[in-house]
């Protein structure tokens, strides 16, 4: 996760003085908010949060508090990202939960943790059971007047871990924010990860069809210093919005230090990965393909149109190398089933024999971006 001073966003004309106010950020968020031209006309509805006071009041300052802690700022929070016993810094969703504990101290409004929902779910066993809400924001004191869901997520986590949090935050009748870390990112994960939204919430659609409020999803990108936001209204088509309609494919909206720079690539296609080749021109790359698997990074070894897979992790560890269905050579593979995240192992002078230890270097990159977590 580090980085060199040059690589960094300039931030010298971006830096704002929310860190040092943010109970100024909260004025507009509670009370008698208007909804969205948009919203209204679809779905001729009010609602009691306003959809950007969601993103600026909350969203935004605590993407700067995780840009601070990314970037060391003498004056920004003391939180660290720990480092694994191999020194790579673990990224996860108990980072955004302090800080933002920490922002809403600061603002004067009520909040909770892990709160018991008022619907019963059914995920996991066969019982239907209450669930619980990362974080909740009270407009009161009273536990009755609860005003926003928060979920927070890091990584790229399986399907299932939308579906359940998704569920939540739609059915549970109150507006939501979807609060989402990647410590590295580019246009491919982007577009990986509203996949899985428009999946999940299409799993969903009883739900959605019949919910009347906003979700506002809010995916902050540490190493680029970018916070992307869109807006998914409930009771209309949920997944045309992500999916289908005329702005799916620009229908994030870029905000912080890096965003110029970050737009510059979103949307592009990206190409077969490049690495380092040995002097017989073999590649070796753990390569994040959720198409494959989603739970880890798979080991991907390239001479020419020649290629092999190999799992070391999750639920294919085990299975003997193998070269995928309908997809004989490696460009056909990179074709089909483009990766979202790459890692060169090139200098890696580890036998592919050794399993053992194969699983723990692969365990490590997957902890420090968040996958399967």
């Amino acid at each position: 996760m580090s980085r060199s001073r040059s690589d960094r966003p300039d931030t010298r004309s971006y830096r704002s003085t929310r860190l040092a106010t943010a109970p100024l950020l909260f004025d507009h968020l509670v009370g008698d908010s208007r909804e969205s031209a948009h919203a209204r006309g679809v779905l001729g509805r009010s609602t009691s949060v306003q959809v950007m006071d969601v993103f600026d009041g909350i969203a935004m300052p605590l993407a700067e508090r995780m840009w601070a802690v990314q970037r060391a700022d003498t004056d920004g929070p003391r939180l660290i990202f720990p480092f694994s016993r191999t020194d790579v810094a673990r990224v996860s969703e108990q980072e955004s939960r302090v800080l933002l504990c920490q922002l809403l101290e600061q603002s004067g409004l009520y909040y909770s943790v892990e709160t018991p929902t008022r619907e019963k779910y059914t995920q996991s066993g066969s019982y239907d059971l209450s669930g619980r809400v990362d974080v909740t924001v009270y407009s009161s004191r009273s536990a009755t007047d609860r005003l926003l869901n928060v979920e927070l997520k890091a990584g790229t986590p399986p399907m299932e871990a939308f579906r359940k949090d998704f569920e939540k935050l739609t059915r549970e009748g109150i507006e939501g924010l979807w609060f989402h870390t990647l410590a590295a990112a580019g246009s491919r994960t982007v577009e990986n990860l509203t996949a899985k939204m428009a999946e999940a919430l299409g799993l969903l659609a009883t739900h959605t069809s019949a919910a009347r409020h906003t979700i506002v999803v809010a995916v902050c990108l540490l190493e680029a210093e970018v916070l992307l936001r869109r807006r998914i209204v409930l009771g209309a088509d949920v997944e045309s919005q992500l999916i289908d309609g005329p702005d799916a494919a620009t229908g994030w909206t870029a905000t912080g230090p890096g965003a110029a720079r970050f737009l510059d690539t979103l949307g592009d296609v990206l190409g077969a990965p490049t690495s380092a080749r040995d002097r017989r021109g073999r590649e070796k790359l753990l390569i994040l393909c959720p198409a494959v698997a989603d739970d880890t990074l798979l080991h991907f070894s390239r001479q020419g149109d020649s290629y092999r897979l190999r799992a070391f992790a999750g639920a294919l560890a085990g299975r003997a190398p193998w070269v995928q269905d309908d997809a004989p050579t490696s460009s056909d593979f990179l074709r089909q089933f483009p990766p979202v995240h790459t890692v060169d192992v090139l200098d890696q002078s580890v036998p592919l024999t050794e399993a053992d230890r194969w699983h723990a270097i692969v365990t490590e990159h997957n902890r420090a971006l968040g996958i399967g977590i």
